[in-house]
């Protein structure tokens, strides 16, 4: 039997509708040559999120006096009734819910013109590069603010205010999650720069970003570094500069070497050095970037490498959040066995943000 994608399965975050429980169930087409949107024997949801009627089938369900719910355990969308109190009861919720969303909101917008999401409770400046680059780690919080209310929960769950992150290889994820550590050459680089990925790298990958948060790092007793000239990475210096010339005009310096003295280079990365390892413990947020092509063969060794990947991301109790880029290449990746297809599925109904984090 070939492998076949989870879109060839019937995908309840997907467009599709389940044909095979709706024909075991006994439903049959209305005049309308409609089928029901719902098991009659359990309620579970037959059309897949992305369905041209889903909006209505939950509004439906909403006027009858029901909630549809996501069953992680059976993997399924289910209509479940609510009773009158229930509904006070959540009606109340939603209210406060609603007044975190517009303090988180405000403490958001104000990252965003002043460069920090908490207050400032030391003057002195304890890291980074200046306190410029200090504060200009809004990468992570703005796609956890691409999510809304879902990022929100994020937010509350982690604790996140002072992002860093690690950027690496999918390849490698299953092995820092099994030793339960991040690993590095001269300590574990991080940054903090918001367009990292939108620059080639050399041999840094992107697959993956790990996001932990530095001021939790550095009260647990880690030592984090600025990792700049002299002894940076050649080519990341932070200015542009061609030392060692006599004394010339600003003009004809640029003339000779193609830009100012001092000028920003446009390839610095704010990058920081976590010396020694970092517990996985500290992960605040994986974020899936992109996934490698090679996830798209079936040969027995690219296919281990699939499933152990697969596998332990699937079982991190560490929040996730995926560019569409993943959610398409999860989408046609070949399956050839239950268990890969299973941790999928949890990889598809995580968060997916819209924008694209390689774009220049």
């Amino acid at each position: 039997m070939p492998p076949k994608t989870i879109s060839e399965y019937f995908n309840p975050f997907g467009s599709g509708y389940d044909m095979n429980t709706a024909l075991a169930s006994g439903l049959k087409r209305d005049i309308n040559n409609h089928m029901g949107s719902l098991d009659p024997r359990t309620g579970m949801v037959l059309k897949g999120r992305g369905h041209e009627s889903w909006n209505p089938m939950v509004q439906e369900e909403m006027s009858l006096g029901n909630t549809v719910e996501y069953n992680p355990e059976k993997n399924r969308y289910f209509s479940i009734e609510r009773g009158m109190n229930e509904d006070s009861v959540q009606d109340k919720t939603k209210v406060h819910n609603n007044i975190d969303d517009l303090i988180l909101q405000a403490e958001l917008d104000r990252f965003a013109q002043t460069g920090s999401i908490r207050a400032d409770t030391s003057p002195e400046y304890i890291g980074g590069v200046d306190p410029i680059v200090e504060n200009i780690a809004m990468g992570p919080l703005l796609t956890l603010k691409s999510l809304g209310s879902v990022g929100k929960k994020i937010l509350e769950k982690t604790g996140l205010r002072n992002p860093v992150s690690h950027y690496t290889r999918a390849r490698n994820i299953p092995n820092i999650l099994k030793k339960g550590k991040i690993e590095g050459y001269e300590g574990v680089s991080v940054t903090r720069d918001p367009s990292f990925t939108s620059r080639t790298h050399g041999p840094i990958g992107t697959d993956i970003r790990l996001v932990v948060d530095r001021d939790e790092l550095i009260k647990k007793g880690l030592k984090v570094e600025p990792y700049v000239e002299p002894g940076g990475m050649p080519g990341y210096y932070k200015t542009l500069n061609s030392y060692g010339r006599p004394p010339i005009t600003l003009e004809n310096y640029k003339k000779m070497h193609g830009q100012y003295p001092n000028q920003m280079n446009p390839r610095f990365e704010f990058e920081e050095r976590v010396r020694g390892t970092i517990p996985t413990e500290n992960i605040k947020l994986v974020d899936i970037l992109k996934l490698p092509e090679w996830f798209g063969d079936t040969q027995t060794r690219h296919y281990y490498n699939l499933k152990e990947f697969l596998k332990n991301l699937s079982s991190t109790k560490t929040p996730i959040v995926k560019s569409i880029f993943a959610e398409d290449r999860l989408r046609n990746i070949p399956v050839k066995d239950d268990e890969t297809l299973e941790n999928i599925y949890k990889l598809m109904q995580t968060p997916t943000y819209k924008f694209d984090p390689f774009k220049r």
